[in-house]
């Protein structure tokens, strides 16, 4: 694995876990702790291939997608994620964000 396609590893796990509404926990539950797991998707460390390929599988998708360059259109198409972008930004001090954060963090699913 080259380091462009780490990038878009750490990058992807994001996007295609949230694409399938799963939390960090869920995605790596049975395959190793959520702390290493976090770590990969920051992109702090690199996963072995065995551990892309089950990610790849837990997300419905390839290792080959999970290290190409991401799809943001997603993002960008997906109204959802448009306003409660839009609405934290419209937050005027850092409490107030830290508090929709956090409550958005609640609602996850585990």
């Amino acid at each position: 694995m080259t380091d462009e396609e780490a990038g878009y590893l750490a990058e992807n796990l994001w996007l295609y876990r949230v694409r399938r509404r799963m939390s960090r926990e869920a995605l790596a539950a049975y395959i190793m702790p959520i702390v290493a797991y976090r770590d990969y998707e920051y992109g702090t460390a690199i996963p072995s291939h065995e551990e892309v390929i089950q990610f790849a599988k837990r997300l419905q998708t390839t290792p080959e997608a999970l290290m190409q360059k991401p799809d943001y259109q997603w993002l960008l198409k997906n109204y959802r994620v448009r306003k409660v972008l839009e609405y934290l930004n419209l937050l005027g001090n850092r409490k107030h964000r830290k508090a929709v954060l956090d409550i958005l963090r609640g609602l996850q699913t585990k």
